[in-house]
């Protein structure tokens, strides 16, 4: 091969080197862009996620802030309940012994009341009898 053949030949691979580093440096240049793309896609995503972790935190605090709640008004509300069943089982106690007590006084009276009528009844038989037998002819 001659000299000019073979400058030729280096030429032609000279070029074709060029056309692929220029190949290399578009694709070079197109991943970089990609690379930045995906770089600021994954910022926005992560400030994104810390968001909603911090929402998370701050949802499940209330959350829990709810529930304590909830639980210390049920567990007020019960012992107002309790205190109050206390109070009514004491009242009806006490009803329940005004009633005996005035059911007693009441029974006394009704039998102290036989009494006198038994009494009264004796006494009206034997004013019965005796003048019955006064009336009779004997």
């Amino acid at each position: 091969m001659s000299a000019e053949e073979q400058l030729a030949a280096l030429k032609a691979e000279l070029e074709a080197e060029r056309q692929k580093s220029s190949d290399l440096q578009e694709a070079n240049t197109g991943l970089k862009s990609q690379l930045n793309n995906q770089t600021q896609r994954n910022t926005v995503q992560k400030s994104e996620l810390d968001q909603c972790k911090k929402w998370n935190v701050e949802l499940q605090t209330l959350s829990e802030q709810e529930e304590e709640s909830i639980t210390n008004k049920l567990i007020k509300r019960l012992t107002e309940l309790k205190r109050e069943k206390e109070a009514l089982a004491m009242q009806v106690e006490a009803e329940e012994e005004f009633l005996t007590n005035w059911l007693q006084v009441k029974l006394e009276k009704m039998r102290q009341e036989k009494v006198d009528l038994e009494v009264e009844l004796g006494h009206s038989r034997r004013r019965y009898s005796i003048s019955f037998t006064s009336s009779s002819p004997v």
